[in-house]
């Protein structure tokens, strides 16, 4: 098995965007690389387990936050709380005294790893759905503020969805793989089965800290008015990032 240093190696090269060497297909294709092998290291250590171990790294708490706003933008919460379940770990915001500069605050809890992870994933995406928001603003597909953050929340919601769906079909190769070798051994279905049942269980350990330590205030982040004009084109562009799970090994960011 590929050592977690080697993984976090690939992951942070393929996550070093640069808007001036990279285009955007690139972007999307280390994206989707990464998560990909962030999930299958996780199903090899979880099959590294006993039958009756769990993962007991301690949870690690880090703010996620990048503008000085009294509340963090709605759809950058958004795509936070995806990327944070699709990888075993929940957010939750800090209330702040406006009045003496202290802000509400996105903070990520879960293992170091998992943290660590989430956090370069959702600058990443970030960052590529702003470069597609000023691309689209400058062809002139669009103009304002309402427009433009129409046009991120729907480019987040496409490559949501195509996020989740690509775990899946993860999950489904390590299936697969384990179905193969059940001539030779019986168990290694169950195998499988048993380590993805502890790499979701690893969320309800994460929950279950914040409920013990924290008591919380839960509020919703309204969008603001939404143009559907421009939603529908960041879907449009958002659809255009190649997420494609079928890539070769190696297939890297140029530069």
């Amino acid at each position: 098995m590929t050592d977690q240093t080697t993984i976090f190696a690939r992951i942070k090269k393929l996550l070093a965007l640069s808007k001036d060497t990279c285009n955007l297909n690139e972007a999307a294709v280390a994206a989707q690389l990464a998560q990909r092998l962030m999930e299958q290291h996780k199903i090899a250590e979880a099959l590294l387990l006993a039958e009756d171990e769990t993962f007991e790294t301690p949870i690690s708490e880090f703010e996620l936050d990048d503008e000085p706003k009294r509340l963090p933008t709605a759809w950058k919460v958004r795509l936070a709380g995806v990327i944070a379940k699709l990888n075993g770990c929940a957010i939750l915001f800090k209330k702040g005294n406006h009045s003496i500069g202290r802000k509400t605050t996105i903070n990520i809890f879960g293992s170091t790893a998992n943290v660590s992870f989430c956090m370069s994933m959702w600058w990443y995406v970030v960052t590529s759905v702003e470069v597609l928001c000023r691309a689209a603003l400058k062809r002139g597909e669009g103009k304002g503020q309402r427009w433009a953050n129409s046009f991120r929340v729907g480019a987040v919601d496409e490559v949501c969805d195509r996020l989740k769906k690509g775990k899946e079909e993860a999950r489904e190769e390590a299936r697969k793989t384990a179905a193969e070798a059940t001539t030779t051994n019986t168990m290694a279905m169950v195998k499988v089965e048993g380590a993805l049942a502890k790499l979701d269980n690893e969320l309800d350990r994460v929950n279950g800290f914040l409920n013990a330590k924290y008591r919380t205030t839960h509020f919703n982040l309204k969008d603001t008015r939404r143009d559907g004009q421009a939603y529908a084109a960041g879907r449009a562009a958002g659809a255009k990032l190649n997420l494609n799970l079928n890539l070769r090994q190696g297939n890297e960011l140029k530069g």
